[in-house]
């Protein structure tokens, strides 16, 4: 199988067999670190509608095309909402600058929507300013989800897990002097977890935790 990007950045990955217990294991251990964060958690999401939502046509998270992003990294105001549409909106925005990080070098929205204690947050950043350092950059990784995301609320913990089932695009590592080379291959679809926090006035991303779609 061809490695993921999602696993070239440092995330974990179960396997669709390990996928209920690892996400029991994920969102207690979230959980319990929920509490050194309680002092910028001002409010708590509405409460929690259907674990799951009727699946919807695929959506490419890419606006441009391939290599060659032009558009501006802005939070759409949907991700202010308080209640769980604005954890979903957080959660498919944060996705959706996956690649333009990579890229562009450019991670001021990242960083600001990533709390100290999201390793894949941190992960990703180390990686893209190494590249940046080097030189290089991505060409292509657009992202695409399929189907809608389903929800796991944690009330207590003022946490919420948006499970997002998305496929990555091939990408090809451009270096300074032009020199193309192949890096990752168009992956199957995995499950992204990603674990949301309210912190006035906005989500900020927890955690992300991957797992491979059921087949």
């Amino acid at each position: 199988m061809a490695r993921s990007q999602w696993t070239d950045a440092g995330a974990s990955q179960t396997s669709a067999g390990q996928a209920r217990r690892g996400a029991v294991v994920a969102l207690s251990f979230s959980l319990a670190m929920a509490f050194g964060l309680a002092a910028c958690t001002t409010s708590k999401p509405s409460p929690t509608p259907s674990m799951s939502s009727s699946p919807s046509a695929s959506t490419s998270l890419t606006p441009t095309p391939t290599g060659s992003p032009t558009w501006e990294p802005v939070r759409p105001d949907s991700t202010k909402s308080e209640g769980l549409d604005g954890a979903i909106a957080t959660a498919r925005f944060f996705l959706s600058l996956y690649p333009y990080v990579y890229q562009t070098g450019d991670l001021s929205e990242w960083n600001a929507m990533s709390l100290p204690s999201c390793e894949f947050c941190r992960s990703v950043a180390d990686t893209v300013t190494k590249m940046v350092a080097r030189g290089e950059h991505l060409e292509g990784g657009d992202v695409t989800i399929e189907g809608a995301p389903n929800l796991v609320n944690d009330q207590v913990g003022g946490l919420v897990d948006v499970a997002i089932t998305a496929r990555q695009a091939a990408t090809t590592t451009v270096s300074g002097d032009g020199t193309r080379t192949p890096r990752t291959e168009a992956g199957a679809p995995d499950v992204l977890h990603i674990i949301v926090t309210r912190s006035e006035p906005h989500w900020l991303v927890r955690g992300v935790r991957i797992e491979e779609a059921a087949k």
